[in-house]
């Protein structure tokens, strides 16, 4: 049985996108957004970072729209990157590979109560 892996965020871009082109030619666009799932009735915050990454023809359409403070909706998959350091010491890190990037206008996000 197969499960579905598949992800919607919104947030504010927490700095200016990196784009870079991979050995293979491929573009890669790298960014990071903040999303406040916070309680409005609790006043309490609680903020989550995530890193997104969008590939090739999406990675070229938004390297230069995209720009930190920009509200924004990802939609795509988590992807668990897992990895060893010189010690044999184990490591992951779960990302979101972006299938599409839209605009929230008027640029403001709501908060989730």
């Amino acid at each position: 049985m197969r499960f579905n892996n598949f992800t919607i965020l919104e947030g504010r871009l927490t700095r200016d996108p990196e784009y870079k082109q991979s050995r293979a030619g491929k573009s890669m666009l790298k960014f990071s957004i903040a999303n406040n799932s916070g309680s409005k009735k609790e006043n309490k915050d609680n903020v989550g970072y995530y890193d997104v990454f969008a590939w090739s023809e999406l990675a070229e359409r938004f390297n230069d729209r995209l720009k930190k403070g920009k509200g924004i909706r990802v939609i795509g998959k988590l992807n668990q990157w897992r990895w060893k350091d010189d010690d044999g010491k184990s490591f992951s890190k779960i990302s979101i590979v972006a299938s599409h990037i839209e605009f929230l206008f008027p640029d403001k996000i709501p908060k989730i109560l």
